[in-house]
């Protein structure tokens, strides 16, 4: 756990696929992208989480949703992977696991003051958080490349697109889905 003032930073573990996680203080506390199941005994720990998003539906980003009892945000092109607990779109096949289903929710343009940037690519319902200086970037671009494009809804030409739209955002902090925060 790393605070950095507004956001607390929960580096995922790298040998188990396991995604970073962001709890973004407020009068709302949110949690970007839980990760595993078996990471949750952590963030639980937490005194107060006020609703969950996802930056998009993979097993080691929403695997965990179902252990909140809080709303489930991801953009509106993967909600029904949630609600149904698609094992095949989520990736949850790749971990032996399956996916359990949450009422997900649709994210509009913002949400607690973040911006709410569709970055398809990775997935068909990639996003990224924006918010002053910070990029909260999922899959969509890590300190060196960006996510897979060969998963399910993922593509090439669409994350080209979506890297082309970050590189014309002003940020300074990139705090990606996978690996370290870049400044």
């Amino acid at each position: 756990m790393q605070d950095l003032g507004e956001i607390i930073f929960f580096k995922g573990k790298e040998k188990d696929f396991d995604c970073n996680s962001y709890l973004l203080k407020g009068s709302k506390n949110i949690l970007v992208d839980p990760g595993l199941p078996s990471k949750a005994p952590k963030l639980e720990e937490i005194d107060e989480i006020d609703l969950v998003v996802n930056t998009h539906c993979h097993f080691d980003h929403s695997g965990a949703d179902y252990l909140f009892n809080v709303p489930v945000f991801i953009h509106e092109s993967e909600v029904w992977v949630l609600q149904q607990g698609n094992d095949k779109v989520s990736c949850a096949n790749l971990f032996n696991e399956s996916l359990e289903p949450v009422q997900a929710k649709p994210l509009k343009k913002k949400i607690r003051g973040w911006q709410v940037i569709h970055t398809p690519g990775h997935s068909a319902g990639s996003v990224c958080l924006k918010k002053g200086k910070y990029l909260i970037s999922g899959d969509t671009k890590y300190a060196s490349g960006h996510g897979k494009v060969d998963r399910p809804t993922g593509g090439s030409k669409d994350m080209e697109k979506s890297l082309d739209k970050l590189d014309s955002l002003d940020y300074s902090v990139l705090l990606p889905g996978h690996g370290k925060i870049v400044r």
